[in-house]
């Protein structure tokens, strides 16, 4: 799986960390870490927290490990995990401006594209799909010049499918729930990494 790739790369950092608070709501999942850091996952309420009750001053590497199965542990490990996130080195901009001439293909829930040749694998069920939006359940793999990835796709468990069925050179994933772990994710073809911080702290509690 991914995302024990992905734990396994900033295992040293996570640690390092301990758990302060966390906080999960109905669309989003936030936790604040000894270094003052916050992270923000999506939250998918599919399964149930191991660990929950127990979990202010936890290890945040113990915390991960212990919930990586299910979409609702994944909301609770990745806001962990994308505390961690640094925006050294990051530059704000529109993807747009880093997509190749071509077919796009996105993956997300409801996610929105403006571009005049892409396809949507929307992780909602379509009722009316449309050669521009599908239903995520029937992607069977897709070959796409560029290929972009809501970090959803970690928090649900689609994204070892995707990547391992979705022909591309030029791969980004991005938003919410995105976790900069450049090694591994460059391991599966991702080129770009757009991620989402928060700059002021324990506001991201709030």
């Amino acid at each position: 799986m991914i995302l024990e790739e992905i734990v396994d790369e900033i295992k040293v950092e996570l640690k390092r960390r301990q758990i302060l608070n966390t906080c999960m709501g109905y669309s989003f999942t936030s936790t604040l870490l000894d270094s003052g850091e916050v992270g923000i996952s999506h939250t998918i309420g599919e399964g149930k927290i191991n660990g929950a009750g127990s979990l202010i001053g936890k290890n945040a590497f113990e915390a991960v490990r212990e919930n990586l199965e299910t979409p609702l542990q994944r909301s609770l490990s990745l806001s962990i995990l994308s505390a961690l996130n640094t925006v050294e080195g990051f530059q704000e901009g529109d993807l747009i401006n880093f997509l190749e001439e071509g077919k796009t293909c996105v993956f997300g829930y409801s996610p929105s594209f403006s571009s005049e040749n892409y396809v949507i694998y929307d992780f909602y069920d379509v009722e009316n799909p449309t050669e521009k939006r599908k239903s995520f359940s029937s992607f069977q793999g897709d070959r796409c010049v560029n290929v972009v990835i809501y970090g959803s796709a970690i928090v649900n468990g689609y994204i070892d499918k995707i990547l391992s069925q979705v022909s591309s050179d030029n791969i980004a994933i991005l938003g919410f729930s995105s976790i900069y772990t450049p090694h591994t994710l460059r391991k599966y073809g991702v080129k770009l990494i757009g991620i989402s911080k928060f700059l002021a702290g324990k506001k991201g509690m709030r």
